[in-house]
């Protein structure tokens, strides 16, 4: 609304699976291509990414639903349609104000695997791999939010983004002039209470 309906959005959506990306709008494009690279600004991107124009929520929507029905899932002893991935959506913006001022911006939307114990979900092989992978991602994302969150001059140290491609990926979704907003799931089943607590 406020450059007159004229805003150039594109949307790409890609996954983390075991530390590799995978572009979930391409199914048949070699994902070992795939580059995680830094401009001169500090904004991070994926070389040879695919990504699609949208001009309206229907769109975003049902691209949205086709990527996810591409993301890797499987069966475990604690859910039967268990995310194997972390998924990452990214809405780009551009577009000119009225007072012909250009801006860009970016609305990244993630959708973090669950953090899991092997003992539960009784997974091995494979599967296995998989959930070391998730909880690696997981743990280096609470240190870059431990580091980000801390006010304790003495305490404070540099954000470890390059531990993990999820992190590297979120740079500049987590510090910077960035609003973060996150929903956490928790369980009420003492079962789960471990995970809950460590969520």
């Amino acid at each position: 609304s406020k450059c007159d309906s004229n805003a150039h959005v594109e949307l790409s959506y890609m996954e983390v699976y075991n530390e590799e990306i995978r572009d979930l709008l391409s199914g048949e494009k070699n994902n070992a291509q795939l580059r995680i690279r830094e401009t001169l600004n500090g904004e991070v991107y994926v070389r040879g990414l695919e990504a699609r124009t949208v001009s309206n929520p229907a769109e975003v929507g049902k691209l949205m639903e086709e990527a996810s029905g591409r993301r890797v899932v499987a069966s475990t002893k604690m859910n039967a349609t268990s995310s194997r991935s972390h998924a990452i959506c990214v809405l780009r913006i551009k577009g000119v104000l009225d007072d012909s001022i250009k801006f860009q911006s970016k609305l990244t939307l993630v959708d973090l695997a669950g953090s899991e114990r092997i003992k539960k979900t009784m997974a091995s092989g494979s599967r296995a791999q998989e959930g070391i992978s998730i909880n690696k991602g997981l743990f280096v994302l609470g240190q870059v939010v431990g580091a980000l969150a801390e006010q304790r001059p003495k305490l404070k140290r540099k954000p470890p983004f390059r531990d993990s491609k999820l992190t590297r990926l979120l740079q500049d979704s987590l510090g910077g002039n960035s609003r973060t907003i996150m929903i956490a799931c928790c369980s009420p089943a003492d079962f789960n209470i471990e995970e809950t607590i460590n969520t």
